[in-house]
């Protein structure tokens, strides 16, 4: 799968890290609405098989109709691991200085999908595609 290519012009990565999430866990973050078309269950299944082989977290953020529903989710399965932030927009409108040492985390992260690095995923795919055919 080749992800969708970001333009890092726009985007300047440096900061702190967070030391409440630094204790060797992976850290798979959600933010979105907690719709069907957003697939929070399917995320949800999905974390619950691999937290077992996994040492990881699964932080949600969010709001929506299946809201309720998610947490009922978590509730059933026992899945420990799997925080809902709440409507953090409201904390991060607040709170500045966590805004920015999220915000670089974020621009920290984004560097994995500027264009080169996508753009050679892309070729890498029509020379394989090419080669393939001969």
């Amino acid at each position: 799968m080749i992800p969708n290519g970001i333009d890092l012009a726009r985007f300047k990565p440096a900061g702190e890290k967070i030391e409440k999430f630094l204790d060797g866990k992976v850290n798979i973050l959600f933010v979105g609405r907690l719709d069907k078309r957003k697939g929070i269950l399917y995320l949800l299944k999905a974390f619950q098989r691999l937290s077992s082989s996994i040492n990881s977290r699964l932080l949600i953020v969010g709001d929506g109709l299946q809201r309720r529903q998610a947490k009922q989710f978590v509730r059933k399965n026992k899945l420990k691991n799997a925080c809902f932030l709440g409507r953090v927009i409201k904390i991060l409108l607040e709170d500045e200085a966590l805004r920015k040492k999220l915000g670089e985390k974020g621009l920290k992260e984004v560097q994995k999908y500027s264009w080169e690095k996508v753009g050679e995923q892309i070729l890498w795919i029509y020379q394989k595609a090419l080669a393939d055919k001969h």
